[in-house]
Formats: C-alpha cells, structure tokens, sequence
C-alpha cells in the first residue's frame, strides 16, 4: 500500500515522498522530476525515485539542499508533522536572512500548522 507522505515543488522540479508497506516491511520512496538544461542550453524533464529506510533518512537529506527552505511545500501527512514542527523549531533562526524568515513562517503556516 502507497500512502503519500510529503510533497514540494518549485518551477522547474518536484517532488513526492511515499511510505510503503508490503507486510510488516516499510519502506520510503522519493519519486521526483526536474527540469535539466543540458550546455547547448536544451532542457528536458528527467524523473526518478530514490529509497530510504525512514522518513527521518529522507528529511535529512531533503535538508542538505542549501536552499530547502525555499521549496514550495504542498503537503504533509499529520503523523509527521510533529517531526517537522521540531526540526523547523530547532532551526537558528538568528543564522537566517529576512527572505528565509519569512519562508520559515510559510513553512509553519501551510504545513505544519494547518491541519
């Protein structure tokens, strides 16, 4: 069984993060599309899926990505959200820009906070 997890996306990539049960396994797949300009400045859609172990194993790194923050989140399951709402509260938020701020309150608005 599929359930969705989590999905962002920005203009020119996306992504959805399922959890999968088979049983008493479970496992988290990344599907993901990106828009790829290659250097005779063509572009093309290129997708793919990645696996992990846990949804903590994803989210780190999700967040390695220097500008996380500013993706678009579109959804995220309620059994997670409070492992979001603690990591986005741990955040130093005097090592943040104004702009990454204001992402930062966008982030507890649509998705951590809105059940």
């Amino acid at each position: 069984m599929e359930e969705l997890i989590f999905q962002w996306g920005t203009e020119s990539s996306g992504s959805k993060t399922y959890k999968i049960k088979e049983g008493r396994k479970v496992a988290f797949i990344n599907r993901f599309t990106f828009f790829d300009i290659d250097k005779d400045n063509k572009g093309t859609w290129q997708t793919g899926e990645c696996q992990y172990k846990s949804f903590e194993h994803y989210w780190n790194e999700f967040i390695a990505h220097e500008h996380w923050l500013h993706y678009h989140p579109v959804f995220l399951h309620p059994d997670f959200k409070p492992f979001v709402r603690e990591y986005l509260t741990n955040i130093p938020q005097d090592s943040l820009t104004k702009g990454e701020l204001l992402k930062l309150a966008y982030w507890y608005d649509e998705i951590v906070n809105n059940d």
